[in-house]
């Protein structure tokens, strides 16, 4: 058969063979705790923690224990039906029309009989899956999705060889047969000698007998199958875990696409940096003073008293900005004055933009009317 075969077409389909399938998250490098992101994602492709064995389980045991209690009712309405029935039937007309017609009655009669316990097992199943996974509803899980119906090597070849996933599971289910088998056996045999005098009670009596012994089994196995699916379940969320375990570099990747990559950042800032600096240059015009510590350190004030509560400080700098803001109060002919310990006061407790701080008042006011007495000299 495989003559027949482009040796391209086959390697084609050997590269979709996914080797990471039978490696552990160690060995792919995987070794950090996934994130609340990863996990949300998961979540909403609808990957959860969920054992059905944890579920069908549950049914089976809470099932069990409410037809125990509700079995007398239960089975008194059935045998209520059953007799109705049989001591009717010289009045019913055998036709295949009546017959038709009697199929509802008899099936709405059973609906009412079970429905007390489908609701229970309704319930049940509807509060252990909300347990494991909450309540939510995820539409992609819904969609139909062609890719799995395409024609795949690697997938074949999964379900020919049995995998490690696989063998765990078969060990679990002969393991399960075992134990029910020895369950069912130890019941059996403690009531070996009832059993045996069965011919010697009456209808009613024996399929009462039969009855309990059954639902004792059951109930037994059910706790069994309980107590094994949590096992399962601790299982499927360590398994889980391991799947959603994500590398050094997967984590960069998810920290770039949240928080952005830093170069593109700095180079952001570097721009608002640059734009920030632009405007307080700007400004530097319009001030009414600069205070400088002479070289180090310059800080330039502006103060309006129509709008303006207290001095502004529109541009500040140190070494080269310093600089770069006298020779532009220079070139604009905007006073400079050498104060060494304002400069740093202003310089240190007061941003661009902002007022200055009431404990410099006094000495920015003393400066602001050096300012204003020199240029009223000069005109």
């Amino acid at each position: 058969m495989l003559e027949q075969y482009d040796p391209k077409y086959l390697v084609e389909y050997v590269d979709t063979f996914d080797l990471q399938l039978f490696a552990r998250a160690e060995d792919e490098g995987r070794t950090e705790e996934p994130t609340p992101r990863k996990r949300q994602k998961a979540r909403e492709r609808g990957q959860t923690v969920k054992s059905i064995e944890l579920t069908a389980a549950s049914i089976t045991l809470i099932t069990c224990l409410a037809m125990s209690m509700l079995g007398y009712y239960m089975f008194s309405k059935m045998i209520g039906c059953f007799v109705y029935c049989f001591s009717h039937l010289h009045e019913i007309e055998f036709s295949p029309d009546n017959i038709i017609s009697l199929f509802p009655v008899i099936i709405l009669a059973f609906f009412k009989i079970t429905l007390p316990i489908m609701l229970i097992a309704m319930l049940v199943a509807i509060i252990v899956e909300a347990l494991q996974v909450g309540i939510y509803f995820v539409p992609k899980a819904l969609r139909f999705d062609f890719a799995r119906m395409k024609f795949n090597i690697s997938r074949i070849w999964q379900k020919l060889v049995p995998s490690k996933i696989a063998l765990i599971e078969y060990g679990k289910t002969f393991f399960k047969i075992a134990v029910i088998a020895i369950i069912s056996y130890s019941i059996i045999n403690k009531e070996y000698f009832r059993l045996l005098n069965l011919l010697d009670v009456g209808l009613m009596d024996g399929l009462t007998f039969i009855a309990s012994l059954t639902f004792k089994i059951i109930i037994y196995v059910a706790i069994f199958l309980l107590i094994m699916s949590l096992f399962d379940y601790l299982h499927q969320r360590h398994e889980y875990k391991q799947k959603l375990m994500m590398s050094q570099h997967e984590l960069k990747d998810e920290w770039k696409q949240l928080e952005g990559d830093p170069s593109v950042k700095r180079k952001i800032r570097m721009r608002q940096r640059e734009t920030a600096a632009r405007r307080m240059m700007a400004e530097i015009a319009k001030a009414n003073v600069v205070i400088t510590n002479p070289t180090h350190l310059a800080v330039a004030i502006r103060y309006d008293s129509d709008y303006m509560v207290a001095p502004t400080v529109v541009a500040k700098g140190k070494d080269l900005m310093a600089k770069r803001i006298i020779d532009i109060a220079k070139e604009n002919d905007v006073p400079i004055i050498e104060n060494k310990p304002l400069a740093q006061a202003l310089f240190d407790t007061v941003e661009v933009g902002s007022e200055i701080t009431p404990g410099l008042y006094q000495a920015v006011a003393e400066i602001l009317a050096f300012v204003y007495r020199l240029k009223q000299k000069a005109a």
